[in-house]
């Protein structure tokens, strides 16, 4: 709703003409800085995430704890926690104790 945008109401008090003209010349511009500040934080969260995990996997390593990850329903995402575990554990034989919560077996994850 337009009319709720802090940006519109000044434009509106300042002179502009109409809710639709202002949506016109300036909503667009808006949309696109949200869904870029949106696809930011995305990223960010993504590399947080990636952190986490490889930070708990050297834990579970070094103290010698079974490692428990759940796994996120998303293709990329359990995709890249497959290859941050492979990666991280030591490749394909590793002896590692792992338990996958919510895994959906996917032949290329597995």
């Amino acid at each position: 709703e337009p009319k709720c945008d802090p940006a519109c109401s000044v434009w509106l008090a300042a002179g502009g003409s109409t809710v639709e003209d202002w949506t016109m010349k300036k909503g667009d511009r808006r949309l696109s800085e949200f869904k870029g500040a949106c696809a930011d934080y995305a990223r960010r969260r993504l590399e947080a995430q990636v952190s986490v995990a490889e930070f708990q996997i050297a834990l579970a390593k070094e103290l010698g704890l079974p490692l428990i990850v759940q796994l996120p329903p998303q293709t990329d995402a359990e995709r890249k926690m497959a290859e941050i575990l492979v990666d991280k554990l030591g490749g394909e034989g590793c002896e590692h104790p792992v338990l996958l919560s919510a895994f959906h077996g996917r032949p290329k994850c597995a």
